[in-house]
């Protein structure tokens, strides 16, 4: 079995679990979770009595559903390293997650650091007692071979992989902000990357630990409680616990609803609880009022600021912005960031597809794609046969790599390549001795040492 790393996004409302072997040019792949997602709830349930695991994630969330007595721990990230509890409950989740790996890799006794290497996300601000904290607790709860990375530069790495059609990392070193809209916190960061994207660096970080999901959650509470004329404290355990995962639902489906564009104005869900079936409407410019008046877009915009200054740079030295977090989906937060930065077309600020896994994914390609060099020296090429709608992928010697050697047909030896394949991108594994690779267009060889002529210049060229 191939070496493969596991990246854990170890997050404060949800989390997810990434693996891909060492080496591979392949997407990441995801850990499924029950009912067909990729991501789950950092929520612990416990005996009432001695506070031992009885269950977690969505297991712990559906017993919210089954009446009292039932005690649940969230949130707890936020307190690691201030208090023993929290500690506790990171261990009881995070074995969770481990015994959950080693059922999907084959029910595995454990998991050996002679088959997986570890790769765990941590927040851009946190201490470095922080981080080893974590680090430890990983240890202990299982997982070989940990390694803690900044959950912004895995977001780089991320978009390195899943580049979209609008998105490309340039030829020469660029300069990114990364705005992290989570759960607990707001953070920024500014990183600079190498040519295509490679070894991404935090240069300053800076945001506000203020402000993040769980602010969103209680103004909506608010709101919904004074609609339906409900006193929080008149409600049961059950039905407290219940209504706050009712309100992360609103609030998920809210942002969908109001950032499409031409989307409709209003807002409505029922929210069931013991005391009855209960209606909540919100409009767009309602909902904006309301963060409005509690300081939500001031802190946004502040901390956009503030972290610019902090970095020293200007508006314009920043090449793009990124987004990524489930709260960076609300509608404003685009607005204020772009009118902040001066921002103006699609491809300048970027929201992701997938804001819950983005960060697992490249918590492993961080180290599955640049950590051990491929089975051989080469350079791996995804093409695609005429006729047939699936890509294929194979491995071509440095030497060769101009030629861009590909298979015929089954059953006949390699030749030169068809000219009728087409070639979508070349990967680097271990590209010659000074790891000259970057084959933007694989026909011309390497473009970091080679540019467009490349046997001009570069003492490891080799010819075909």
């Amino acid at each position: 079995m191939a070496r493969q790393v596991f990246g854990i996004d170890f997050g404060t409302t949800f989390s997810s679990v990434s693996f891909l072997p060492l080496g591979s040019p392949d997407k990441p792949n995801l850990l499924q979770f029950s009912g067909a997602r990729y991501h789950v709830p950092t929520l612990l349930r416990l005996d009432p009595n001695d506070d031992s695991l009885k269950d977690w994630g969505w297991n712990a969330q559906g017993a919210l559903r089954r009446g009292n007595g039932v005690v649940v721990k969230r949130n707890f990230k936020r307190d690691l390293g201030k208090c023993e509890k929290s500690k506790k409950f990171t261990l009881h989740y995070l074995k969770a997650l481990e015994e959950k790996i080693r059922d999907k890799q084959g029910r595995l006794p454990r998991l050996d650091a002679a088959d997986f290497i570890t790769s765990i996300g941590a927040p851009v601000n946190w201490t470095e007692a922080q981080n080893d904290l974590l680090k430890c607790l990983a240890i202990e709860a299982g997982f070989p071979e940990v390694r803690i990375v900044s959950e912004p530069v895995a977001a780089m790495h991320n978009l390195k992989c899943n580049a979209t059609s609008r998105f490309r990392f340039g030829a020469l070193p660029e300069t990114f902000m990364v705005i992290d809209f989570g759960g607990a916190t707001l953070d920024i960061c500014v990183v600079k990357t190498q040519e295509l994207g490679r070894e991404p660096q935090v240069l300053s970080s800076d945001g506000d630990v203020t402000l993040g999901g769980m602010d969103f959650d209680e103004l909506l509470e608010k709101w919904f409680l004074r609609q339906s004329n409900l006193d929080l404290d008149s409600l049961s355990p059950h039905d407290k616990a219940l209504l706050r995962e009712k309100i992360q639902d609103v609030k998920e489906n809210m942002s969908d609803v109001f950032r499409k564009q031409g989307g409709e104005n209003l807002f409505q869900a029922t929210i069931h609880l013991t005391t009855g079936a209960h209606v909540f409407e919100a409009t767009k410019n309602e909902f904006f009022n309301r963060c409005k008046e509690v300081g939500y877009l001031e802190k946004i915009s502040g901390a956009v600021g503030k972290a610019l200054q902090k970095c020293g740079l200007q508006s314009k030295d920043i090449k793009r912005v990124i987004l990524i977090g489930g709260n960076s989906r609300w509608f404003f937060v685009r607005q204020l960031v772009a009118k902040e930065m001066g921002l103006g077309g699609e491809d300048e600020l970027l929201e992701t597809d997938s804001p819950y896994t983005d960060v697992a994914s490249g918590l492993s390609i961080c180290y599955g794609w640049s950590d051990e060099p491929g089975a051989e020296p080469g350079v791996w090429l995804k093409y695609q046969l005429p006729g047939e709608e699936q890509q294929q992928k194979m491995l071509v010697a440095p030497g060769r790599a101009s030629r861009c050697i590909a298979p015929r047909k089954a059953g006949k030896k390699r030749g030169p390549r068809d000219p009728r394949i087409s070639v979508f991108s070349a990967l680097e594994t271990d590209c010659l001795a000074q790891r000259c690779s970057s084959l933007t267009d694989p026909l011309r060889g390497c473009t970091t040492h080679h540019a467009r002529r490349p046997r001009d210049g570069c003492p490891q060229w080799e010819p075909s």
